[in-house]
């Protein structure tokens, strides 16, 4: 998942990106069934019937698409890439609104600086022991920014209804599906 692009000085354009995965058809409950600090860092893409026991956003794709199966944004997995070697898979590309692309940065920009659960020094190091934090273009700052806002409206309705969004780093266990 490209969440930004910026410019070297030398001119070329540098894609930041967050890896995705399906965990094999499975749901994050099914791999980490006991772990459930590690289900904060993962943002479901939106499905037919998604839903997040730890109450993480669920982005949505654009003009309504869907994934083959269950989709997950991992947090602790970004990379960059020269955006000269990516290319659009059959023509298609797919990507996130507006809207959840906001949410997805603040989230990113909240898992690293702490605020999101991430064990350090696992048995893969994380990006952020290796290097340190992302970078943030301006753009990504502003649209991070919107999504802080739109997370904070979300958390007084989930509060509303008794629920929190969770975060790891709470003491206690978030209720069962």
């Amino acid at each position: 998942m490209v969440w930004d692009v910026y410019e070297r000085e030398d001119g070329e354009k540098i894609a930041r990106c967050l890896q995705m995965t399906s965990f094999g058809k499975h749901t994050i409950e099914w791999k980490y069934p006991d772990a459930w600090k590690y289900h904060c860092q993962y943002l479901p893409v939106k499905q037919r019937e998604t839903t997040s026991r730890t109450n993480q956003p669920l982005l949505q794709l654009q003009e309504g698409m869907k994934m083959a199966s269950q989709t997950y944004v991992h947090l602790d997995h970004f990379f960059e890439i020269d955006a000269r070697y990516l290319v659009s898979w059959g023509g298609n590309s797919v990507g996130l609104t507006p809207g959840s692309l906001d949410v997805l940065r603040a989230k990113l920009m909240q898992f690293v600086h702490g605020g999101i659960y991430r064990k350090p020094n696992a048995a893969i190091p994380s990006p952020l022991e290796l290097s340190g934090p992302p970078f943030f273009s301006k753009e990504a700052w502003e649209s991070a920014a919107r999504g802080q806002a739109t997370e904070q409206v979300r958390s007084q309705i989930l509060a509303g209804e008794r629920k929190q969004v969770w975060t790891g780093l709470e003491h206690g266990v978030p209720p069962a599906l």
